[in-house]
């Protein structure tokens, strides 16, 4: 039976053009805080987080392509972070589901997990082919660089 004093959190629909309202906690960690009240006070400070994050950095010294290459790697790092969180939980009820012990919508969902964990697996792995793929690239970045400069101190 299962404890009325304890359930996940629910997970707020995100859209994607507003992902900077959800920046830094994952969704993955916010639904296992139980507490809607506790919830909206970490979403608060992620949000004042971010922010210092933007406005306290020094400028950036990339090329606008390493710049690129860097928030893939970012990417990169949260598919492998989901493909982690999917795999696991997949392979949490691996004994379950041998044991006859599952609910046909349980046994969608674990399987679902499953085949979506190797999905993400696949989309990280082009992800990481990629950015490898433009290192091999001759990408002189100075003269373009050297003309946005000129451009913004001039007004244009």
């Amino acid at each position: 039976m299962s404890n009325p004093e304890y359930r996940h959190a629910r997970v707020p629909r995100i859209d994607s053009e507003k992902w900077e309202e959800q920046p830094v906690f994952r969704e993955t960690f916010m639904w296992e805080v139980s507490d809607p009240e506790h919830a909206a006070a970490f979403r608060v400070f992620s949000r004042t987080l971010y922010l210092m994050a933007l406005e306290g950095g020094p400028a950036w010294d990339d090329t606008f392509a390493e710049a690129q290459a860097e928030s893939l790697r970012a990417v990169m790092a949260d598919l492998r972070h989901l493909q982690g969180f999917l795999t696991s939980s997949y392979d949490a009820e691996v004994d379950t589901e041998k044991a006859g012990l599952m609910t046909p919508r349980k046994e969608r969902l674990w399987r679902f997990s499953g085949a979506l964990a190797k999905k993400i697996a696949t989309l990280a792995d082009e992800v990481e082919r990629e950015i490898q793929a433009s290192l091999e690239e001759d990408d002189d970045e100075t003269e373009l660089r050297r003309r946005l400069n000129d451009a913004w101190y001039n007004g244009a």
